[in-house]
């Protein structure tokens, strides 16, 4: 017997999932970035992705952004208490795997995801988007960067990611800006693919996933395939890109210069 929509409906302390049709919509919940660090949130999230994609119908998935998101204290607070040692040096680790793993997930799946932003947006958020298929951002998005302020840059590929796409100057504006950048400058600099008015702005997202489902599933799946195959090293960067975060973390801790 085929599974029911009914069987991917959920909710959860992290998220809550629902079906419209052939569309699955992930809802984050409270502070994903700290959420990221539990392995069960983790392991719960990719489980529902995997059981959408087995689904006979289920081909576009919408990762609805919760309008409360962490921002720059809650980021700034977090790696306070790892370098304050109220949480362990392993949650940093555990948030990068986390978001790892979800990078690569949205790379390698035949579900094509849309991601949607508004509001107040940490770059990892829309770094992590850069992943899927589809960016979306609400026009009163305000990507924030408090990563300077610890003398880092922000975890999720952007520079992998955006190295085809922009100039090698304006990726070095993007990674080291100390001023929010707004939605429109985003999709000008290939961070969002469209922007909505936040006026019915999750009724507008619904209606430009409805436009992807009605393709044809076959040529949906051939033409992400076709256009991921130049992310083919995303797993190396990412590990890459994790040894050098880590390495100036615990250089900053130890209050030495970057080597």
């Amino acid at each position: 017997m085929k599974p029911k929509n009914a069987s991917l409906t959920c909710e959860t302390d992290y998220f809550s999932t629902r079906c419209t049709d052939d569309i699955l919509v992930f809802r984050y919940k409270g502070n994903s970035l700290l959420a990221s660090t539990i392995i069960k949130a983790k392991e719960m999230a990719l489980e529902v992705f995997k059981r959408a994609e087995a689904h006979p119908r289920i081909r576009i998935v919408v990762l609805m952004h919760a309008p409360r998101k962490p921002r720059r204290e809650e980021y700034l607070s977090f790696f306070d208490m790892v370098t304050s040692a109220r949480l362990p040096e392993t949650s940093v680790m555990r948030l990068y795997s986390a978001v790892d793993q979800l990078i690569l997930y949205f790379l390698s799946s035949d579900l094509f995801f849309v991601a949607a932003n508004r509001g107040k947006v940490l770059p990892m958020m829309i770094a992590i988007s850069l992943a899927c298929d589809y960016r979306i951002l609400g026009d009163d998005t305000a990507i924030q960067n408090p990563a300077l302020e610890l003398g880092l840059i922000s975890k999720g590929g952007a520079p992998f990611f955006l190295r085809h796409h922009l100039p090698k100057g304006k990726i070095y504006e993007l990674l080291l800006s100390r001023q929010d950048i707004t939605a429109r400058e985003a999709v000008a600099m290939g961070l969002g693919d469209r922007c909505l008015s936040t006026d019915n702005f999750e009724q507008n997202v619904m209606a430009v996933a409805a436009e992807f489902a009605a393709l044809p599933p076959r040529s949906l799946c051939l033409a992400k395939r076709l256009i991921n195959f130049s992310v083919a090293d995303a797993a190396d960067y990412l590990a890459y890109e994790n040894k050098h975060l880590l390495s100036a973390m615990h250089q900053a801790k130890m209050g030495v210069k970057c080597d």
